[in-house]
């Protein structure tokens, strides 16, 4: 049954390509199946995978890889973490309809900033990696046995993961939202504004002065002294973090000129 889902060679080497990125920067170690004494007491758990899907919403040919903490999940609870609260649609619709009311004819825009590999900015206590581990057959690189990786980060699949990132996310929330452009005569007097869903920034400016891009420059400051120097992920960045009246937030089309939300094509 733990190796009922790995039967595609192709994901458990997908698999093992993820892993060697984590090992470089130091989230994680791998060990061995033959080190059966030094690994007693370690809960290692299955992965699981779900494809990824593209900006457009189109399925990706790359994978998500969630741990299946169901077992050590259940010693614990999600309320023993700080609470993980979500921004909804309607209230990043409210905040693009506040701004059109506040600035009548000026082209309401919207960037996101996505936060690089998320939970995995967050340490384990040293005492609790035997919870957050997993294994891989050893035969796709031609290793005897399994190897076993012990996670020294959060994973994706633990409880305690959204909360306890969250109490980041808001540290970077609140040091965007502390802060107010220069120049009000240019850039008005309200302070920068960003609707937060876990790893995924929305900002929304009005297009007056350089406003929106010394909104984007807060915003990104906040995330590496929240994270870390590499915190925001610089492809998608690159891909879809430009300002503009249209942006697919969150799974949903938004057009702050036509004023509509709208489900993406593929969907």
């Amino acid at each position: 049954q733990r190796k009922e889902w790995i039967r595609d060679r192709d994901h458990v080497l997908e698999a093992y390509q993820k892993t060697r990125k984590d090992a470089e920067q130091g989230r994680i170690l791998l060990v061995k199946s033959e080190l059966a004494s030094e690994l007693s007491g370690i809960l290692a758990d299955l992965y699981g995978r779900v494809p990824k899907l593209n900006p457009d919403r189109t399925v990706s040919t790359e994978g998500r890889f969630i741990h299946d903490e169901r077992r050590v999940n259940a010693m614990g609870s999600k309320y023993d973490h700080p609470p993980a609260l979500q921004p909804t649609h309607r209230s990043l619709a409210l905040l693009i309809l506040w701004w059109k009311l506040r600035m009548p004819g000026i082209r309401i825009l919207l960037a996101k900033r996505d936060i690089e590999s998320a939970f995995k900015w967050l340490w384990v206590r040293l005492h609790e990696i035997g919870l957050f581990s997993t294994e891989l057959p050893g035969d796709v690189l031609n290793v005897p046995g399994d190897i076993t990786i012990l996670s020294l980060c959060l994973t994706f699949g633990s409880v305690t993961a959204p909360g306890e990132y969250c109490a980041f996310a808001t540290t970077n929330k609140q040091y965007h939202e502390a802060f107010g452009p220069d120049c009000p005569e240019w850039h008005d007097t309200v302070p920068f504004q960003n609707r937060t869903l876990v790893d995924d920034g929305v900002l929304v400016e009005p297009e007056i002065g350089i406003r929106p891009y010394l909104s984007g420059m807060v915003y990104e400051r906040g995330a590496r002294y929240a994270f870390g120097k590499g915190a925001i992920n610089q492809p998608k960045l690159e891909e879809e973090g430009a300002f503009d009246t249209s942006s697919l937030v969150w799974g949903l089309c938004y057009d702050t000129v036509a004023e509509t939300t709208t489900m993406p094509e593929v969907k």
